[in-house]
């Protein structure tokens, strides 16, 4: 693996890798606590590729066989048949990031988004992100007695983050 990805370096250490396509991390928040994060996230050895946007998975083992990775099997290395079951992050071409992300287990987090047809194929009015504008009550501000909660709305009067913690609220 070495070989063929000469800037990748190979651990026998659990690694963690954050992959934001995001040019910083907690992008509502102040830039004191983006910095307190990244410097905490540093001193515990984490990465961060930001700019960096992932659109799906791939098996690694499938673009090598085995035998060239037993050639490149060492002491320091990982075994062959741990190096086979690694994956790799297939990237979108606009990503700054081109090089291989490999890992063995993934939390793919994303960000909220509406369902498309809430803005295509309903008359309720929605954001220009297709979420339906509700009241603080829940109620659609141009359909009466029509409500939306959770992930899918938006409310007019308290804008807040897509974030799970207000969307069970």
């Amino acid at each position: 693996i070495q070989h063929c990805y000469p800037s990748f370096i190979l651990c026998t250490q659990n690694k963690v890798t954050i992959v934001t396509k995001g040019s910083a991390l907690l992008t509502s928040h102040n830039t004191k606590v983006q910095r307190i994060l990244t410097r905490i996230l540093r001193k515990r050895n984490v990465d961060i590729c930001y700019d960096t946007e992932a659109k799906d998975v791939t098996l690694f083992g499938d673009k090598k066989p085995e035998h060239e990775l037993e050639k490149r099997k060492s002491s320091k290395s990982m075994d062959v048949a741990t190096a086979i079951r690694l994956k790799s992050l297939i990237l979108t071409p606009q990503s700054k990031n081109q090089s291989p992300i490999l890992f063995h287990e993934c939390l793919w987090c994303t960000s909220a988004a509406a369902p498309s047809w809430l803005s295509t194929n309903t008359p309720f009015d929605t954001t220009n992100d297709g979420f339906v504008k509700v009241s603080d009550t829940y109620e659609s501000v141009n359909f009466k007695n029509v409500f939306a909660a959770g992930d899918c709305c938006h409310i007019v009067q308290h804008p807040r983050p897509k974030a799970g913690v207000f969307a069970v609220r």
